[in-house]
C-alpha cells in the first residue's frame, strides 16, 4: 500500500554485492514508514468511477523512550464490472484486499542498540476474464473465459543494529525475513497452484579506512527458497523445487564528496543447484561539472 512507504529507492545497472549475486538489471527497495516518525494517526479514504474503494488507516504509539509500535492497515474493493471498449471483457479485474501490518522499533541512544520487527498479513483476490463469466456456474467450462487469484501471505521480518557510541562510522547489522506465499489460481481451464516459503538473512559489518573517505562492508548471506508449484492443464506437471544459498561479500567505497566515487566489490557464494562461483562488481562515477 503507498500509505505504508517511506521512500523508495531505486539502483539502475548491476547493484550492491552486499544484497546478493543477482540484480543484474538493478534493484528496488520500499523503505516502510516507521513508528517513531511516522503521524500518530492516519486516515485516507479513496474512491473513483472505475469502482475501486480504498481504505488506508494508522496508528503509532510510544510505549515509553525506548519501545514505538504502530499498526497499518489497508483494505480496497472493486465490485463493478467496466468494459468501456465493449470487447466484452473486463477492464480491470474484479478484487477485494485486506492487508494488515504491525511494526515495533525500539532505540537505545545510550547503548547503540536499534531494531525493527515486522508482521504483515494479506489475503487478496481476483476476478478477470468476460463480462458474463460467473465462477459459480462457469469455472471449469468453456461456457465463457474467466480467471481467479487467490492469495495468502504471511511476513515476518526484523532488523538489528548496534552503532558504536565511541565510533559512529562503525556499526554492526543483522537482518531476517520469512514469508509464505500461497495461490491458488486459475486461467480458463488451466489451474496453476503454487506454496513458496522463504527466508533471507544477512549479517554486515560496516567501518572505515583511515578516515571516512574510505568506507567498507562485509558479511555473511543465507537465502532459502521451498516451491511447492502444479500446473494442471490435461494433464498435472509439478514444478516442486528447493533452492538456498550461503556467500561471503566484502566492498569497498572511496568519495571525495566533490565529483568521484567508485565502489569495488566482490562475494563468494555456494548454491545447490549452480555451485560455487565469484561474482565481481565495480562502479565508478565521475562529475564533470
Amino acid at each position: 500500500p503507498g500509505s505504508w512507504v517511506e521512500s523508495i529507492q531505486i539502483t539502475k545497472g548491476a547493484g550492491s554485492v552486499v544484497n546478493g549475486f543477482e540484480s543484474i538489471s538493478g534493484q528496488i527497495n520500499a523503505e516502510l514508514v516507521k513508528p517513531a516518525t511516522d503521524n500518530k494517526f492516519y486516515l485516507n479514504a479513496y474512491g473513483n468511477l472505475n469502482g475501486r474503494l480504498e481504505l488506508n488507516t494508522h496508528y503509532n504509539k510510544k510505549i515509553n523512550n525506548k519501545w514505538q509500535t504502530g499498526i497499518y492497515l489497508h483494505g480496497n474493493h472493486r465490485g463493478v464490472k467496466i468494459d468501456n471498449n465493449n470487447d466484452n471483457f473486463l477492464d480491470t479485474p474484479l478484487a477485494k484486499q485486506i492487508n494488515i501490518m504491525n511494526r515495533w522499533q525500539y532505540a537505545n541512544n545510550e547503548t547503540g542498540w536499534i531494531s525493527f520487527l515486522t508482521f504483515r498479513y494479506m489475503n487478496d483476490e481476483k476476478q478477470t476474464g468476460q463480462l458474463n463469466f460467473s465462477p459459480e456456474t462457469d469455472k471449469g467450462t468453456t461456457n465463457s473465459w474467466g480467471s481467479e487469484i487467490k492469495t495468502e501471505r504471511i511476513d515476518v521480518a526484523t532488523k538489528l543494529g548496534y552503532v558504536f557510541p565511541e565510533l559512529p562510522y562503525q556499526n554492526i547489522g543483522f537482518q531476517f525475513a520469512y514469508n509464505n506465499h500461497d495461490q491458488e489460481s486459475y486461467f480458463g481451464l488451466r489451474d496453476y497452484n503454487i506454496k513458496q516459503q522463504s527466508v533471507f538473512s544477512n549479517i554486515i559489518f560496516n567501518s572505515i579506512i583511515g578516515d571516512t573517505r574510505n568506507k567498507f562492508k562485509t558479511g555473511l548471506s543465507f537465502s532459502y527458497d521451498d516451491y511447492k508449484e502444479l500446473v494442471r492443464d490435461f494433464e498435472p506437471i509439478n514444478y516442486d523445487r528447493n533452492e538456498n544459498a550461503i556467500g561471503a561479500f566484502f566492498e569497498y567505497a572511496y568519495d571525495n564528496t566533490e565529483n568521484f566515487s567508485i565502489t569495488a566489490g566482490i562475494r563468494f557464494d555456494h548454491h545447490n543447484l549452480i555451485g560455487d562461483f565469484i561474482t565481481p562488481r565495480l562502479h565508478l562515477r565521475y562529475v564533470a561539472w
